[in-house]
């Protein structure tokens, strides 16, 4: 038997067990993420604390299709102001800036918070009448959104000076995933699928411009 023979099995083993593994966890097939590229599907469970993908020309161009409007110099620091804050508590930035996009409509501000509030993800807006937190910049909004992110993805520590006013709110740990923030993060029972649209849009369009 030819050594290429052998390794056949070796994969179908690999890839059962993966697959077993999965499903031990909690997660099924089709909470799989398949990101369509030139070459092939990507595929991967979108957990919080994992890499991000995009670069930041395509978080700003990608931005900028969905709302024209807006101002590259003014997505541009939000955009490069995510990937920083993202990669210093090891959150996948991908996921924060597009919950920042389903969170802000794509930074028109027509909820409840303003732009003035620099809360790019909702933090204390929890009905609609109340307007949320605000903070001085949008560094210190990014980071408190980059914290309380990973206040449910994980117990981990923070390692950036603490800014999130409602960290100590949640139970750590409770939303390793995107499809675990419905319920937690907002009431509303499509929040995830809504999520995971707006982050296959970016990251397929991050793709196609490879």
């Amino acid at each position: 038997m030819k050594k290429e023979d052998l390794k056949m099995p070796k994969i179908f083993l690999l890839l059962a067990i993966s697959l077993m593994l999965l499903t031990v966890k909690g997660y099924c097939i089709t909470e799989i993420i398949e990101v369509n590229t030139e070459i092939q599907k990507e595929k991967y469970i979108p957990f919080l604390l994992s890499k991000g993908k995009s670069q930041i020309e395509d978080l700003v161009k990608y931005t900028l299709k969905m709302n024209p409007h807006l101002e590259t110099e003014y997505v541009k620091t939000i955009a490069q102001t995510y990937i920083d804050e993202a990669l210093i508590e090891g959150i996948n930035y991908d996921i924060a800036y597009a919950q920042m996009l389903l969170e802000t409509g794509i930074l028109k501000f027509n909820g409840i918070v303003s732009k003035e509030q620099h809360n790019f993800s909702g933090i204390g807006a929890t009905d609609k009448f109340t307007k949320g937190s605000s903070f001085p910049n949008i560094k210190e909004g990014i980071r408190a959104h980059i914290q309380h992110l990973k206040a449910y993805a994980s117990s981990q520590n923070i390692k950036s000076s603490m800014v999130d006013p409602r960290f100590y709110l949640v139970k750590r740990g409770s939303a390793p995933t995107i499809y675990d923030l419905t319920g937690k993060w907002a009431k509303d029972k499509l929040y995830d699928k809504k999520l995971k649209k707006i982050l296959l849009g970016l990251l397929e369009f991050d793709n196609a411009k490879r």
